[in-house]
């Protein structure tokens, strides 16, 4: 179904819904402080009035025609009258009262035949009218025990004798949720209530008509194909709104059977709401069973199973307090439901515009319902409207679906008939192709004896490269093994270091044998102060390791022979002489470094801080700060007189612990998504650890990492080099 057929969808379902009601062409009066004025009023041009506005209320009191009394409030009808404040009480639904109201009509209308039509009223009334007795539905009584309720919407018709009515009504209610006059009021013409009366009847009939075919077609369907469960519980679904239908609205159920019972009808009633609920998410599921989820549906049958065993076992006057909780329940189950459908329409199933058409208008009804029962608005029961509009989307879907069916059997059937008249030609065909698949699979054969014995020639030539690599790779990786340790034996040793600063770690685990990340350490004291620094080179392993080396005799020439202790000069320096050393104004080469260095000074209690491209981390009293290094390497491109960096001064008056490293850490790939560690979780760890020993939080990191790298099965990436320290 496209977008402009499902469109036209919904407009005529809401065009259908609108014309079952009365069209407001005048502005109706409303009666006002127990009177309603019609004496301007013409039912032949406004038609039939909703008797709706105040009317006296005189609560536990069954007053006659004749009789009268001045203990009474204004109440707006129709509506219930639990909450309305009495005196000094808050009513509830028990009770019972008479409702007066006195109607004025156009003198035109005198002898003229005019009709009232009751809707609902809860549960029992006796309906009077110029000091006589209409009619009545159940028995109004003064005790429970004496009460017998009924519903049955009715309407009464008179000639009316003078212009002012006095219409008085004795309502009694002992079983409900909700009591007195809470259905539709109306007064029109006789021929044109009776005729909007048989209009709606015939309407329900042709909608419970159209479900009771539709729900024995589905069934039938279900009956020679079992594994057709969407059939099966759209069957029961299109049955269950009709019984509904029965009990609700015109009650049309007393024109089988006039007698129904208050108790059965009641019962039937909240039944089918409930078994309604759980026939359609079972039919969801069962037509698409890949996004309707089967637990919604589990809950769906557990909630409307236990409220339908307290249906059956109760009376009405227990059972209808809850209705609420369910009433709540399926608005929850709606919203699920819409979600659900918009889902399906995005992931473009088959089918999936059209069932939206249905569920939309379907939807659109029982909200309708619910708030019409709950007296927030004042329509009409449209379930079986929205009913009839989604059998009528699903009735697309299927032949759609059996068009398809239907083609694609014939497109078979077409191709074994020519398969059949050419079957001979076919055969002869193959044979000879077999024939012709023989003599090369011979010479084929030949070829691949020939090949066999090149192969078996080869694989004695690669067996001897291979030894041949084995030797080389067992002498490369002793020469790498050495060069680890030439490596490592200019590292700073670490015990000394931490003799200077003893709450210091440092977390290094080059990604190969050799490495491209190291730390580098000065103590400094005829000036008092400490240098430090995390180098990342260029590149990693071999080439890596050899920029170590130039790195490491740097840093020693410019700090520990020059005696340049201040942060941005070290790395100035450093600048120059890579690029001194390298040749990289002569040359092609681009190698340099990443680092960030510190220089602490004892005395001031100060800290310098200078970065290339690094950053350095410090937490002082539970605050992190974070400062960038420059946006720019040791080495590569720029000249010198572009390239000067930038110091920082850190106050170390009170307890810091500071954190620098290479960017290994926080780019290794991992955890349950496969992404990168990031600099911001880095942050969170050392917020974690600051304030534990130093060879607490070496531990940490490096279990971290670890679990890191399992979760997401991965391998390291990157050389990694952290080192920490607290100053006191």
């Amino acid at each position: 179904m496209s977008l402009s057929q499902s469109l036209f969808f919904i407009g005529l379902f809401i065009l259908v819904g609108f014309s079952s009601c009365q069209p407001v062409l005048l502005s109706k009066p409303k009666a006002i402080k127990g009177v309603l004025d019609l004496s301007q009023w013409e039912f032949e041009q406004g038609g039939i009035i909703d008797i709706n506005g105040e009317c006296r209320l005189y609560w536990q009191h069954l007053l006659m025609p004749n009789q009268e009394s001045e203990d009474f409030v204004f109440h707006t009808i129709p509506s219930k009258w639990n909450g309305l404040r009495w005196k000094d009480a808050i009513l509830e639904a028990k009770g019972y009262a008479t409702y007066r109201l006195h109607i004025y009509l156009n003198p035109k209308y005198k002898n003229k035949r005019l009709a009232f039509k009751i809707g609902y009223i809860n549960t029992a009334y006796n309906f009077f009218l110029q000091n006589e007795k209409l009619g009545g539905v159940g028995k109004v009584a003064t005790q429970e025990e004496n009460h017998i309720p009924n519903i049955n919407p009715q309407f009464y018709a008179f000639e009316v004798r003078q212009d002012t009515l006095d219409l008085l009504i004795q309502v009694a209610n002992y079983q409900d949720r909700y009591g007195g006059l809470t259905g539709t009021f109306k007064i029109g013409l006789e021929n044109q209530i009776i005729g909007q009366h048989q209009a709606k009847t015939n309407y329900l009939f042709f909608v419970l008509g159209i479900l009771v075919v539709m729900g024995l077609y589905h069934l039938s369907l279900y009956f020679f194909r079992k594994k057709n469960k969407a059939a099966l519980y759209f069957g029961l679904l299109c049955f269950t709104i009709s019984l509904r239908m029965l009990v609700t609205d015109e009650f049309v159920i007393t024109d089988f059977y006039e007698d129904t019972s208050f108790q059965l009808s009641s019962k039937i009633s909240y039944l089918t709401f409930y078994l309604g609920l759980l026939c359609a998410a079972y039919f969801f599921h069962a037509v698409y069973p890949q996004d309707f989820s089967l637990k919604v549906c589990q809950v769906v049958k557990w909630v409307a199973f236990a409220y339908s065993i307290v249906t059956l076992s109760r009376e009405i006057v227990f059972y209808s307090k809850f209705l609420t909780g369910f009433q709540v329940f399926t608005l929850v189950f709606l919203a699920y439901t819409l979600y659900f459908t918009v889902r399906i329409v995005f992931l473009r199933r088959e089918g999936s515009i059209t069932f939206l058409v249905g569920v939309v208008c379907i939807i659109a009804a029982t909200v309708n319902d619910l708030l019409h029962a709950n007296e927030v608005i004042n329509t009409f029961i449209a379930i079986p409207l929205g009913l009839l509009a989604f059998i009528f989307s699903q009735t697309l879907l299927l032949s759609s679906l059996f068009s398809k069916a239907f083609q694609k059997v014939e497109d078979l059937s077409e191709e074994m008939r020519q398969i059949n008249n050419n079957l001979e030609d076919i055969v002869k065909q193959r044979t000879d192709e077999l024939g012709s698949a023989n003599s090369e699979l011979a010479i084929t054969n030949e070829k691949l004896n020939q090949v066999l014995e090149e192969t078996q020639q080869t694989l004695e030539i690669v067996n001897e490269q291979r030894a041949k690599l084995a030797e080389t790779n067992r002498e490369i990786t002793s020469s790498l093994n050495y060069a680890q340790r030439i490596q490592q034996s200019i590292l700073p040793n670490i015990s000394l270091m931490q003799r200077v600063l003893p709450e210091s770690f440092v977390f290094f685990r080059p990604r190969d044998i050799v490495s491209g990340d190291f730390y580098w350490f000065a103590e400094i004291p005829e000036q008092a102060k400490i240098v430090l620094a995390a180098i990342d080179c260029t590149g990693h392993g071999v080439p890596g390791a050899f920029m170590t080396m130039i790195s490491h005799q740097l840093l020693d020439e410019i700090v520990i022979e020059k005696k340049i202790t201040e942060a941005d000069q070290i790395l100035n320096s450093l600048h120059r002489a890579v690029r001194r050393v390298m040749r990289q104004e002569e040359t092609s080469s681009r190698e340099g470094m990443d680092l960030s260095l510190v220089v602490i000074d004892k005395i001031n209690r100060k800290m310098e801080f200078a970065g290339a491209k690094n950053p350095i981390i410090y937490l002082q009293e539970g605050k992190l700060h974070h400062l960038k290094g420059d946006r720019i390497s040791i080495g590569g491109e720029r000249q010198e007189q572009e390239h000067l960096f930038n110091k920082h001064l850190i106050d170390l008056s009170l307890p810091t612990t500071f954190y620098i490293f290479s960017d290994g850490y926080q780019d290794q790939f991992g955890g349950k998504i496969q992404r990168k560690f990031m600099l911001s979780q880095m942050k969170q760890v050392f917020l974690e650890i600051y304030q534990a020993p130093a060879d607490f939080q070496k531990q940490y990191i490096e279990q971290k990492l670890k679990t890191w790298i399992e979760e997401g099965n991965e391998s390291q990436t990157d050389d990694i080099l952290v080192i920490g320290v607290k100053v006191l």
